[in-house]
């Protein structure tokens, strides 16, 4: 394996854009060389305040006696299992030991000036293996524990005593599983505690994990509706000053206009001369014609299924109009006179035609068919049917097809009947006739 050595220091430097003078660098990068141990030669860099000797194959931490500005050391990823050789180092801010084979802490004493302190990923298990943090637990205020093996539910005394502490990480112990409730008993614990494993401790969630201690999840949900209301009446109190704001800003902008002899309507966007209405008011007003209207479409459709009454006495008159294309509907056979109703339906059969459901469409070969009589009182009111064109005009052989042409037949109340044609179909004979 590498030694470290003056001349592989300085490679690094010239590697590194660093000064060829030791004392002259304050920082120097050591990390991913392959060497087992930091050698005496680092003492020749005594102004360093920054080293990184992460990924080496360090065993222990040595011979940093002479670095006594140093500030931050990131030595994880190596091989450490006990924290020692820092006693001279009292300038020392950040540590990080992370991904070592550390199980106890002793050697904290020293650093009085230590804030925060990496350990995720050792092998820390109890109660005894942490205490050691209350030597410096005055100064410390971001501890990383994170992928141990605490079990030890007595460790939160420790945490509980450190009064500076405002960010913990505890992911990954068993501990986790043993506290019931473990965020909000850990945030009563702790109440400077800014920033709890994966997430940060808000305000409000500090006084919802005390109103839960206090009284229970009862507490905590009245807790919870007292701070929506302190937002919302916030809200409220930082709009109308906003408006209150932008109100003055126009009155002193429409007194500048006025001075100068200009009409404020020209220069300032929405202007609303004294005693106009205010935009609350035009936007109350649009509110309540859109709900006038909707009242209003709202009976509309109700009443719209309801038929038009028909006056006492009156005849309803039902006039069929001709479709252009000669498609005229016939009326409902049960409104059709039952003279009528022979005749029309003798027709409709000579002409191969179906005008009501309840007449089947067969050939018939009687084609003398003469259309009844058509006279009608003068109370009846005006109808129009369908009657084959022929039917009362002329009549063929069996052996010659009758020419289907459709006409209409309309009936008055003087009695007068007139006569349409429409719609003529093909005069070829049927196959097979």
């Amino acid at each position: 394996m590498a030694l470290m050595t003056s001349k592989a220091l300085k490679q690094v430097c010239r590697e590194h854009n660093l000064y060829q003078t030791p004392y002259l660098n304050d920082k120097i990068y050591l990390h991913y060389k392959g060497w087992a141990s930091i050698e005496p030669c680092i003492g020749e860099y005594s102004g360093l305040k920054a080293v990184w000797l992460e990924g080496n194959g360090l065993l222990a931490i040595e011979n940093l006696e002479a670095l006594t500005e140093l500030r931050c050391l990131f030595i994880q990823n190596n091989c450490i299992e006990f924290v020692s050789g820092l006693d001279s180092n009292v300038s020392l801010d950040t540590v990080n030991l992370s991904n070592n084979q550390i199980r106890t802490l002793q050697g904290l004493d020293k650093l009085p000036s230590l804030k925060t302190l990496t350990l995720a990923n050792n092998r820390i298990t109890d109660y005894d293996d942490l205490v050691h943090l209350l030597d410096c637990s005055e100064t410390i205020s971001c501890l990383d524990l994170s992928n141990n093996k605490i079990e030890d539910p007595r460790v939160m005394e420790i945490f509980e005593k450190m009064p500076s502490l405002s960010v913990l990480q505890l992911t990954g112990n068993p501990v986790i599983r043993k506290i019931q409730n473990y965020r909000k008993i850990v945030i009563n614990m702790i109440p400077t505690l800014n920033y709890l494993d994966d997430r940060p401790v808000f305000p409000d969630e500090k006084r919802c994990a005390i109103a839960w201690l206090r009284g229970g999840h009862e507490e905590e949900k009245n807790e919870r509706a007292l701070i929506r209301q302190e937002q919302q009446d916030r809200d409220k109190r930082n709009f109308e000053a906003m408006r209150r704001m932008q109100e003055e800003g126009r009155q002193k902008r429409i007194a500048e206009c006025l001075a100068k002899g200009i009409d404020p309507a020209t220069v300032i966007p929405n202007y609303r001369p004294a005693g106009s209405k205010t935009e609350e008011e035009e936007q109350e007003e649009i509110d309540e014609d859109e709900v006038q209207a909707e009242d209003n479409d709202k009976e509309n459709h109700e009443n719209s299924w309801r038929p038009t009454p028909v006056p006492k006495g009156a005849t309803r008159l039902t006039i069929q109009e001709e479709d252009p294309k000669g498609s005229d509907v016939p009326p409902p056979l049960e409104d059709v006179p039952a003279e009528e109703r022979i005749a029309l339906t003798s027709a409709a059969k000579c002409a191969n035609a179906s005008i009501w459901d309840d007449v089947s469409a067969k050939p018939c070969d009687n084609t003398d068919a003469s259309v009844a009589d058509q006279s009608a009182s003068p109370d009846d009111s005006k109808w129009a049917v369908r009657t084959p064109l022929g039917a009362s005009l002329s009549s063929t052989s069996d052996s010659e097809p009758l020419q289907s042409a459709i006409t209409t037949t309309s009936v008055s109340a003087s009695g007068t009947t007139s006569i349409t044609s429409s719609r003529p179909r093909p005069t070829s004979a049927p196959a097979g006739r």
